[in-house]
């Protein structure tokens, strides 16, 4: 050892073991055994951990599931309540628009339509009108009385200027609620062209 050996650091780390060499080796042992031991055990509660989220995330959306469930029927339920009417608006607005466009295309429906009412009889009710584009109308309906529907048709013929072709089609007796059901037909000018008096 020289002069200059004093004065050099030592880098070196020195394995300074106080134990024997048998109890230094249980130790390792003892180590290596806990360290094998605990890698399976951390892995199994790390699993278990997982598998418990997993379940808990299960069940909660399990839970929302069947609430959403639980409130889509509710709301079926409602809406049954509603539905009857809605498809009674829904087939009003139909007939409605269907109503509009007969009197966009048929300028003279609506005049059509207003001299006819104005000559049925207050003692007939009427069940079906039909109208072609020629105006040529079949009327079918009842009445209390055959003479009811019998002046009707000669209203109808006297009226030379609104009606022409007036034709009484039918006429029976209906036992069940003592009235006469009708059917008669005709053609009609449009109230431009037609004369209420």
């Amino acid at each position: 050892m020289g002069l200059l050996d004093i004065f050099r650091k030592k880098t070196g780390k020195r394995n300074i073991n106080l134990l024997p060499e048998e109890e230094g080796e249980s130790v390792f042992t003892r180590r290596d055994f806990i360290i094998a031991l605990l890698i399976p055990v951390g892995t199994v509660v790390f699993l278990g951990v997982v598998l418990f989220f997993l379940l808990l995330f299960g069940t909660q959306a399990s839970l929302k599931h069947s609430d959403l469930a639980k409130k889509i029927q509710q709301k079926q339920t409602e809406w049954g309540k509603y539905s009857e009417v809605a498809s009674g608006i829904t087939e009003i607005k139909t007939n409605i628009t269907t109503y509009q466009d007969v009197l966009t295309k048929n300028k003279n429906v609506r005049s059509i339509f207003d001299v006819i009412r104005s000559d049925i009889p207050i003692t007939l009710t009427l069940s079906k009108i039909d109208l072609s584009e020629k105006g040529e109308v079949l009327v079918e309906g009842t009445a209390p009385k055959a003479v009811d529907v019998y002046q009707y048709l000669q209203v109808l013929k006297n009226k030379t200027e609104n009606y022409t072709f007036v034709v009484l089609k039918t006429i029976t007796y209906n036992g069940a609620d003592s009235t006469y059901k009708f059917g008669l037909t005709f053609s009609v000018k449009p109230a431009g062209n037609a004369k209420n008096k």
